[in-house]
Formats: structure tokens, sequence, C-alpha cells
């Protein structure tokens, strides 16, 4: 609606960023690499609620999507990486319910019935992960850590610009 991406889209856009071959992957998170890096997806989900899969739900407001999945606590990362040393390009991009969702702006903003020109311009500008770039010297290993709120993602590419 008012070429607005929903939540769902951006996520498929971020993972389409994951190339070349998976490393490895376990619980909400994998690693990709190809030949210009590596990219990172950590994600924090969580399934449908049993009075859902039940169908013993109160049905869905406007302004409550989410009471149909289980409550999950943050999920904290610890990465600890070796890498060829040098000189990297750091991209960090936060898809959640703070960054990126029009549907949650959308309820912030009251939930209008009817949006009007400004609120589909605010709309616009939210509606897109959150972007952190930093260049990095890495001298064989970088850790860092993360936490991912639910139904949140990130995706982490790191890019190495030259020669150490």
């Amino acid at each position: 609606i008012n070429n607005l991406p929903k939540s769902s889209y951006l996520a498929f856009k971020l993972l389409k960023r994951m190339k070349g071959h998976v490393l490895e992957s376990g619980d909400g998170y994998f690693v990709t690499q190809s030949r210009h890096g590596y990219h990172i997806a950590l994600y924090n989900y969580s399934f449908y609620n049993q009075d859902y899969l039940n169908g013993t739900s109160r049905p869905l407001s406007r302004k409550d999507r989410y009471q149909i999945f289980d409550s999950v606590p943050p999920k904290n990362f610890y990465l600890n990486l070796t890498l060829q040393s040098g000189k990297y390009r750091i991209e960090r991009l936060v898809l959640d319910r703070e960054h990126g969702s029009i549907y949650d702006g959308w309820v912030r903003m009251g939930a209008p019935e009817f949006i009007e020109k400004a609120s589909l311009g605010y709309l616009n500008k939210i509606a897109y992960p959150e972007m952190n770039i930093q260049y990095k010297d890495v001298p064989g290993k970088l850790a860092f850590s993360e936490q991912i709120q639910q139904h949140g993602i990130i995706l982490i590419s790191l890019i190495r610009l030259g020669d150490a």
C-alpha cells in the first residue's frame, strides 16, 4: 500500500545480500563467504503461540499483530572471527520493530485510518533498516557482540578492502 515495503520484503532483501557459500549455521545465525568477504545474518525468531495454533486466540486487532507469537527475550550473540589481516568495510543493517517496520511506525503514530501526505512521508523515512558503516583495520581477529530483539534480524557484511 502506498509503495511502502513491508518488513518481510525488507528481510528478504537483506537475505539476498548473503552471497557465496555457507560457512556455518546454528540457532539464530548463519555465515556465508564470497570472494568479496563475509556476511553474517543474526536473527531472533519466535513461533506462533499455542492459542493461535489451536484456534483459541482472541481475534487480531489492527494495532496488535504480535499477540499470536510466543514472547521471547532478546538474543545475545558473541562473535569471535578469524579473518585475513587488512582493512575492512563493516556494514551493519538492523531490521526490527524499531528499525524498518512501517507497521510498528504506523502504530506508534496512533494507527490513523487514513494516511495523510505528511504521515506517508514519515512512514517512507522509517521504512528502511538502520544502517551503520565503519572502516576498521583488523589484525587477524575481530570480536564483537550483538543483541537482537524478538522478530529482529541483523546483517553484518565484512568486506576486505585491500592488502594489509
